[in-house]
């Protein structure tokens, strides 16, 4: 079972990571030049090559991080939500029909929390971010697909789909668009 979660705090931490192993790479090889003592050099060396293990070993963690996170995207881009939800866990993702009472925009830029309705009547909060943030700003007053995560407190969208918004104008869709991101 994938837990998404750790998989993006990895591939971040990664990045980070990498980039201080190069920079120390970096300074290490300046510090070889500068040395003359043959034993010293052979010291500095080894380090060298110790350090470029670890840079290989994590760069490659970090190519297969990446990897699954684009066979994620990928998946659920290409409408298979049940293939992604085999992949992280029968529990981790689910979906359901809400309709979208009202947006306002989130704590960072391009998230919306949106108050919805589910199907029992209940209301619950959805936040989204990117694509899925967009289609339920344009959903206002419509029924909405959300493939989401369980939060403490309500549901953070994944997938958001909405057979209503190819209906709308090109200029609706900008203007509903331009909504959201205006400062």
């Amino acid at each position: 079972m994938i837990n998404i979660f750790k998989l993006v705090k990895e591939i971040k931490e990664a990045g980070d990571t990498l980039g201080n192993l190069l920079r120390e790479r970096v300074e290490i090889e300046k510090r070889l030049q500068e040395v003359q003592d043959p034993e010293l050099i052979k010291s500095i060396r080894e380090d060298l090559t110790v350090l470029d293990v670890q840079f290989e070993e994590l760069r490659f963690q970090h190519q297969s991080n990446l990897a699954i996170a684009n066979l994620l995207t990928g998946l659920l881009n290409a409408g298979k939500a049940e293939d992604v939800k085999i992949l992280l866990g029968d529990d981790a993702l689910e979906s359901g029909i809400f309709k979208v009472l009202e947006i306002r925009k989130g704590k960072s830029t391009g998230t919306v929390r949106a108050w919805c309705e589910e199907a029992g009547g209940k209301k619950a909060v959805v936040y989204a971010k990117h694509e899925a943030a967009k289609l339920l700003t344009s959903a206002v007053g419509k029924q909405v697909e959300v493939v989401f995560k369980k939060l403490d407190k309500g549901y953070f969208a994944v997938k958001v789909s909405l057979s209503e918004f190819e209906n709308n104008s090109k200029d609706e869709k900008k203007e509903l668009i331009k909504t959201l991101y205006q400062s």
